[in-house]
């Protein structure tokens, strides 16, 4: 098992569904989040990954290696600068959303993670 990032794969691709929604198509789809004021979305998917991508150039910008099973849920933190990944191995990974460096890992010995959430404000 491995706790790095990496370059996505040369066949990983976007494809539009429709004109306003793209569609991941080489990464099967678990879930899917916006980053706000970058042009990326994070999925989440069976292959035990979640990857970055620019919804512009359709490209993969990074893959997040390191949980044990399914990626369930995946978030990108509204205020501060870090990705969320929840897997169906229990575990919370905690990534650096410029670098892409796994910071922390929380497992509470839960079953699965299927949701991420987060309350506007609790920061302060």
């Amino acid at each position: 098992m491995s706790n790095r990032a990496s370059a996505c794969g040369k066949h990983s691709r976007v494809h539009p569904l429709t004109s306003a929604v793209p569609f991941i198509n080489s990464h099967h789809l678990h879930t899917k989040c916006p980053a706000g004021d970058r042009p990326f979305l994070l999925s989440g998917a069976d292959d035990q990954t979640a990857k970055v991508w620019d919804y512009q150039t359709k490209a993969c910008v990074q893959t997040l290696e390191g949980h044990a099973h399914n990626v369930s849920a995946v978030m990108f933190h509204p205020e501060l600068p870090v990705i969320l990944t929840g897997s169906e191995d229990g575990s919370v990974r905690i990534w650096h959303s410029t670098t892409y460096r796994l910071e922390n890992t929380l497992n509470y010995g839960m079953e699965r993670v299927w949701a991420l959430g987060y309350v506007k404000g609790s920061n302060s």
